[in-house]
């Protein structure tokens, strides 16, 4: 009897550190998968944007695996050398764009750049004789780094982009860059592309009427213009902005739904070399909105324009007779081709993605 309890003690120890044993087994496999790998990390400094470049957040590279992470910890992995650098570039998460400062980038060696005031005769024509209101000059910032910005002299200071790429970015906070009796406009030479919004030298909120009235008459050297992101517009607020930019191939997107009286009138006349207008969204039109906006445009082939009724006092003059293309209409518009002033060399189709 007593034997058999000695047996069956025995027996249950040996169940009991048979189990634990293999508890503790399990244990160490765990601790020793951890430790087949342990996180070598070290910092990978982010990159702050400049005027000209992208930036990107900090981040840790295991030296072991080679892979990225968001914490030092390894928690939260980006991936491999490919993916970060998709994170730093691409991605919304990792990515920290340049801001979109107004900037001018040369595509021709020795490129030059003026920003002048100007004021108006009682004709509405330019006249270096008469002196514009001071109170009225914009005040600007400019860089020709990306990182350092000084005061720019308009009037007085010109700007050499000596080598191909070379950029200048300015900024501002201006609530008007013209108005009925003076405007601001760019001079240049050579060749010179316009990128970032011009609403990074003009408060996007103002209620000033002619913001960038004439802003670049005459830039027979820009090739590409800048963004125009307000959706919001004032009376005569485009008005002749790339007046005989005869080289300019690329205009910009025009979101705003709601016209405003001569909001683009003469906008692009004389721009020769644009062949494809942006996309005119508004279904209602004002007073001489569109008027001479295309002036003269004759290698202009396309347009697409929403509006729905015709308005020969917002229209006149609007596509060049010269010219020949597709014109993009609403399904919904009741116009004809005579009320639109569309002239017979273009062909009209209804537009499929309304």
């Amino acid at each position: 009897m007593h034997r058999h309890c000695f047996s069956s003690v025995t027996f249950i120890i040996l169940i009991c550190s048979f189990f634990l044993m293999a508890a503790c087994d399990k244990i160490n496999a765990g601790r020793g998968t951890e430790e087949e790998h342990k996180h070598e990390m070290i910092l990978v400094e982010g990159v702050n944007p400049t005027a000209f470049t992208d930036g990107y957040r900090s981040s840790y590279r295991c030296t072991s695996c080679d892979k990225y992470y968001l914490d030092e910890h390894g928690r939260i992995e980006i991936g491999d050398k490919v993916a970060w650098e998709n994170w730093k570039t691409e991605s919304g998460e990792g990515l920290l764009p340049r801001p979109k400062y107004l900037c001018f980038t040369a595509e021709e060696a020795g490129s030059t750049l003026i920003i002048k005031f100007k004021a108006i005769d009682d004709h509405g024509n330019p006249d270096e004789s008469l002196i514009p209101d001071e109170n009225l000059i914009p005040v600007l910032d400019y860089t020709t780094d990306g990182t350092t910005w000084t005061r720019y002299e308009v009037n007085s200071q010109i700007v050499t982009l000596a080598n191909i790429g070379d950029k200048v970015a300015f900024k501002g906070n201006n609530m008007t860059l013209s108005d009925g009796s003076s405007f601001t406009n760019f001079e240049m030479t050579g060749r010179i592309a316009a990128s970032g919004d011009v609403f990074s030298i003009l408060n996007p909120g103002s209620s000033s009427n002619y913001w960038c009235h004439r802003l670049f008459e005459d830039c027979k050297s820009l090739t590409t213009a800048p963004e125009l992101s307000s959706e919001s517009l004032v009376t005569g607020c485009y008005r002749f902005m790339f007046f005989g930019c005869t080289s300019l191939t690329k205009a910009p997107n025009l979101p705003a739904r709601e016209l405003t009286t001569m909001c683009y009138l003469g906008m692009f006349d004389g721009c020769t070399s644009l062949e494809n207008a942006p996309e005119l969204p508004a279904k209602d039109l004002a007073f001489m909105c569109y008027s001479n906006m295309f002036y003269d445009c004759n290698s202009i082939k396309s347009i697409k324009a929403d509006f729905l009724v015709a308005d020969k006092n917002a229209l006149d003059k609007w596509i060049p007779k010269e010219s020949s293309g597709t014109f993009y209409r609403n399904p919904a518009a009741t116009w004809t081709r005579e009320e639109a002033l569309i002239p017979e060399s273009w062909t009209i189709v209804d537009s499929a993605d309304q």
